[in-house]
């Protein structure tokens, strides 16, 4: 959201989803509490971003798994556009675990994340290593693929 109305109302959890050849916003964001965690984002050719870091936002991003095409660093999967503070703990990109923090502190200065969302996800199913989650969320998630 983009109003200041929704802060302290937006607490969001994503799972066990595929997001495939999206370009950027998953998800992007501002004014709220968002867990991500067991998802696998498999890049396209014209990947931006996977998680915009915005304003008051308290992101949660942990145990994913990021298949992204050669040439692309993982320093691309968080994109800052306001100072807020991120967990991003325990995710793998191309199959190595990475500390997608460092990383893109690293390979782009100008926009320095700062670690520890300030709160923990408490409403989590079963999570699993993100070593796991390419092969059992690119089989499992889709319509009419509940089992």
């Amino acid at each position: 959201s983009t109003a200041a109305v929704d802060r302290g109302h937006l607490r969001t959890t994503f799972h066990h989803n595929l997001f495939k050849n999206l370009v950027e916003r998953a998800p992007r964001v501002r004014f709220g509490q968002v867990d991500v965690y067991n998802n696998h984002f498999v890049a396209g050719d014209d990947y931006a971003y996977s998680f915009g870091v915005g304003k008051e936002s308290a992101l949660v991003a942990e145990h994913n798994a990021f298949t992204l095409p050669d040439g692309v660093s993982a320093a691309k999967v968080l994109k800052k556009w306001s100072d807020a503070p991120v967990t991003a703990a325990h995710n793998q990109v191309n199959g190595r675990t990475v500390d997608l923090i460092a990383v893109h502190n690293a390979e782009i200065p100008g926009e320095i994340l700062r670690p520890g969302a300030g709160w923990t996800p408490t409403l989590r199913t079963k999570v699993l290593p993100a070593k796991a989650v390419p092969a059992v969320v690119d089989h499992g998630a889709g319509a009419g693929r509940l089992r």
